[in-house]
């Protein structure tokens, strides 16, 4: 089943409107291809969030344009836990319920900035899921001046009227504005509509309702130029209610009709928004982007920073000194500058950022990649994740006796980011260590990061948050500096692309036990590829 919901604030202003898809039969792979096709429509690349979901699903969300993504605190991600109703405007949920979404341990997050486009996706291991298409313009919430148009052009270009408010339909959406919204949004006219489409769900996923372009309430799709799909007006014309005004949606099932008596003008508007909502947006060709950000012919400096810290006192580690040298190869292949300090104090490993942010200034990349022991610990009321120095105390668990001996990720990221264009963050830390275990460091993981600090910049972790992560047969590297060895030089694939691979590769490595994770800013427009060609 097909749900369309559109939302209005109470100056008559576009907000959002979404598409969702229930079920949708996602192949390996498909979520990424997806996302890199709009990449292409759109320009420009997107601000990725993926998640892992219990039993081996997976959620991904895929932001682009103006609008913001920002986490709730710990205080709303709690009250939504409890079943308490939040008031921080449009929230944006991996399940499309923010309750449900907050329970099960995953990030809720509210929307805001401009106009964008979203595209989010959850899905169970074999493959089968919800899929939600959404157009958004989070600034529509504010009072509209005289000069602007009721019927605001939203985002890239779709320009929308919407007919009156009609019966509602419990909807499957990403955006739980009915719940969630607070007094700003009070007054939204909703208009929802379910439909039956004949298509499949691999046919949207092959050509989604992509932003659409200006339209008339013709109920012609738009074309497409891309590979041959199931057609979603194939199926026969519905016949027309009797004393109702129907329009076609995709899969050519009738829209919910317009009563017989309701104002010509109203059912123009329902058909021009629903129509609006089925364009699409025109396949990019299907041979994979040749020309990356950052061709390696004509890159400026790439610098490289890799701590390996292993010889702790009260609990060792064997691999980090081998994860430097996997890495530190990889890297110099590609063309950067690498430099590597070892088994540093805490004293060593601040000097040692402090003069790799010098290095960085005016770097087209600057990449730093930490091997070691690392925690989370409460800091005047809020997680503090730490990178551990050789010099840490670990006779004692309390947090004062961590930080002590360990580096904030904090202060490294803001002595380092927005010195190069792009800046890439490597985390393999929260290593699972009997030793440590035993006294009670054992749930020690990394608490969510900070966004905020965490612009132009790209950080991977080798492991979720909250958990721990592999150290790896002795001598042989970890699994996630295995991972990033072979993967990063890959030609013509993008650092986004490049964390799905290694994500994947660890997975399997540890039988599913350790699962990386990232988080992301605005990199440069074009992304990052680290090695000039075409990806294979």
């Amino acid at each position: 089943m097909i749900w369309m919901s559109i939302f209005r604030s109470p100056a008559d202003a576009l907000v959002e409107i979404t598409q969702a898809v229930d079920p949708a039969f996602f192949r390996p792979g498909d979520a990424e291809r997806e996302i890199q096709r709009l990449s292409h429509d759109f320009g420009q690349q997107p601000r990725i969030i993926p998640a892992d979901l219990p039993a081996g699903g997976h959620s991904i969300i895929a932001a682009w344009g103006a609008v913001t993504l920002t986490p709730l605190d710990s205080t709303n991600m709690d009250a939504l836990r409890g079943g308490t109703p939040v008031h921080s405007g449009l929230l944006l949920a991996a399940l499309g319920d923010p309750r449900a979404t907050a329970r099960l341990g995953l990030q809720v997050y509210g929307l805001g900035g401009g106009a964008g486009f979203i595209w989010s996706a959850n899905y169970n291991s074999s493959g089968k899921g919800v899929l939600r298409i959404t157009a958004v313009d989070p600034s529509g919430l504010s009072p509209h001046s005289p000069s602007q148009p009721a019927a605001p052009t939203t985002p890239f270009g779709m320009a929308l009227e919407f007919a009156p408010e009609a019966p509602s339909t419990p909807p499957a959406l990403g955006l739980d504005v009915a719940a969630q919204r607070g007094p700003t949004v009070q007054g939204e006219k909703v208009v929802v509509a379910a439909m039956q489409p004949a298509a499949t769900a691999d046919a949207l996923l092959a050509n989604p309702a992509g932003p659409p372009a200006p339209s008339s309430a013709s109920t012609s799709p738009a074309p497409n130029s891309g590979p041959a799909a199931p057609s979603a007006s194939s199926a026969p014309a519905a016949p027309e209610p009797s004393g109702a005004s129907a329009v076609s949606v995709p899969g050519g099932a009738p829209a919910a009709p317009m009563p017989s008596n309701a104002p010509a003008a109203s059912a123009s508007s329902s058909a021009s928004a629903i129509q609006t909502a089925e364009a699409k947006v025109e396949q990019p060709p299907a041979a994979p982007l040749a020309s990356p950000a950052f061709p390696l012919s004509r890159i400026g400096r790439r610098v490289a920073l890799i701590v390996a810290n292993g010889a702790y006192s009260a609990a060792p580690l064997t691999n980090p000194t081998v994860d430097a040298d996997l890495v530190s190869g990889s890297l110099e292949k590609i063309g950067f500058s690498v430099t590597v300090k070892k088994d540093l104090d805490l004293d060593g490993f601040e000097q040692a950022i402090s003069e790799f942010a010098e290095t960085t200034r005016g770097a087209e990349i600057a990449l730093f990649y930490f091997a070691g022991h690392g925690f989370s610990v409460a800091d005047g009321g809020r997680q503090q994740n730490l990178l551990m120095a050789t010099s840490a105390n670990f006779s004692a668990k309390t947090a004062l006796a961590l930080e002590g001996g360990g580096e904030p990720l904090d202060h490294v990221e803001e002595t380092i980011i927005g010195r190069a264009r792009a800046t890439l963050i490597f985390i393999d830390a929260c290593r699972n260590v009997p030793a440590l275990a035993s006294r009670g460091f054992g749930s020690r993981g990394f608490a969510p990061l900070n966004a905020s600090n965490l612009e132009g910049a790209y950080v991977v972790l080798s492991t979720r948050v909250g958990q721990t992560a592999e150290d790896g047969a002795g001598g042989q590297g970890s699994p996630f500096a295995r991972a990033f060895a072979s993967v990063l030089p890959t030609p013509g694939l993008r650092i986004e692309d490049a964390y799905y691979r290694m994500r994947e590769q660890v997975r399997k490595e540890t039988s599913g036990v350790q699962v990386p994770d990232s988080i992301r800013s605005d990199l440069p427009e074009g992304g990052v590829v680290l090695v000039e060609g075409n990806l294979k």
